[in-house]
């Protein structure tokens, strides 16, 4: 069993209690300040916007079985050989067309959103770790 001499206790604590005990790091000569409030606001941003990732991968298959079975009532109108149901299909498909493709677009922005956010969530952690070794 080996003692600790209060004088390695102080040097321990010297170094590791500034560090927990201080919540907001500067980062070099930049006057921007990062905390770990701000690390934990974007970890919580990008779960929100998982969640809407998820709700827009689901408006999308939705969208896109409304199409293929509108698609499917328009072959069979037009097989049998009735003009007017074919053509409240052709329009059913090109307003489920419109909605899907809007419905993609905003699940590509989305994600664009949530790539960046993690991002942001990197930049943040790596700007506290620099700080806390300097």
């Amino acid at each position: 069993m080996t003692k600790i001499t209060p004088i390695a206790l102080v040097a321990v604590l010297g170094f590791a209690l500034p560090v927990f005990a201080q919540n907001t790091t500067t980062i070099g000569t930049d006057t921007t300040v990062k905390t770990t409030g701000e690390v934990k606001a974007d970890h919580k941003e990008i779960i929100s916007d998982k969640k809407e990732v998820l709700g827009d991968k689901k408006e999308v298959v939705t969208d896109k079985k409304a199409l293929l079975e509108d698609v499917k009532d328009h072959r069979e109108a037009v097989k049998a050989g009735d003009k007017e149901a074919a053509a409240d299909a052709r329009a059913e498909v090109k307003a489920d067309k419109a909605e899907l493709k809007a419905d993609v677009k905003e699940k590509h922005e989305d994600k664009k959103e949530l790539k960046s956010d993690k991002h942001d969530l990197r930049s943040d952690k790596h700007d506290l770790r620099e700080g806390r070794r300097n």
